[in-house]
């Protein structure tokens, strides 16, 4: 799930130890109560999506995530320094790529949605939340709790910072991953889940699948302080915009 000092997820290689933590973290999150049943059959979709799709079945085929500073080595980092082909065309910047342009994220007057660090929010124009979260919406009760988490990992459907190359090879965006962070609070709220449920289960999630280097939250040590507070904005912008819970 996930900025320089970010969640930036490094796929390591297939092992029975990722199967197992896979697993792990699922019964974990299904066993700590009973979450609302959520999310999806929601592509994770806006205009001209190349987000990878996964999830269901194959979620519990994925190894370990292993969260560090960079984007990792399993992926395009720098588009002016590796080859970022997409659709035949090669790019020197991520935010060139026809649907990886950054829009401002924007309360409903308009402003623009300000991070902890009171700078900006920006996403991929690709990415429509309140259509995404309309999906949720509709398609509730169709999987689990620990299936929506899965949407947020590295080249899940929710991972709005990652774009397919050509070859394959995940092509990072450092600049929207606090937007992906926002984005967790924003869809598990129209999945109907409270900002303490979801940071509870992330926690739980989190406890098996990464491995922070930097603060971590007091509240929820196995997560990030400021993923935390990212995941609030995007509870508090869902609230801002359905001020009746629908």
């Amino acid at each position: 799930m996930a900025r320089d000092h970010n969640d930036n997820a490094v796929e390591q290689p297939q092992s029975s130890s990722g199967l197992a933590s896979e697993r792990a973290a699922s019964i974990a999150v299904e066993n700590q109560g009973h979450p609302q049943a959520g999310a999806t059959g929601p592509s994770g979709r806006g205009s001209g999506d190349v987000v990878a799709q996964k999830s269901g079945s194959d979620s519990l085929l994925i190894p370990k995530l292993e969260l560090s500073k960079n984007g990792g080595p399993d992926q395009i980092n720098d588009c002016s320094k590796e080859k970022c082909m997409v659709k035949g065309t090669q790019y020197k910047d991520s935010t060139e790529i026809p649907g990886n342009k950054p829009v401002p994220l924007l309360h409903p007057d308009g402003k623009p949605v300000l991070g902890p660090d009171g700078k900006p929010v920006f996403g991929p124009d690709r990415v429509d939340l309140e259509k995404i979260a309309a999906d949720v919406r509709e398609h509730k009760g169709m999987l689990s709790l620990p299936q929506s988490l899965l949407n947020f990992r590295h080249s899940g459907a929710w991972d709005f910072q990652r774009v397919q190359s050509d070859d394959g090879k995940p092509i990072w965006t450092e600049k929207y991953q606090q937007f992906s962070n926002i984005a967790i609070g924003y869809l598990l709220s129209a999945q109907g889940l409270s900002f303490e449920r979801m940071t509870q289960a992330a926690d739980v999630y989190c406890r098996f699948k990464c491995n922070y280097d930097e603060p971590r939250s007091k509240d929820y040590p196995n997560l990030a302080d400021r993923q935390v507070k990212d995941i609030k904005i995007g509870v508090d912008l869902y609230r801002e915009r359905h001020p009746e819970g629908r």
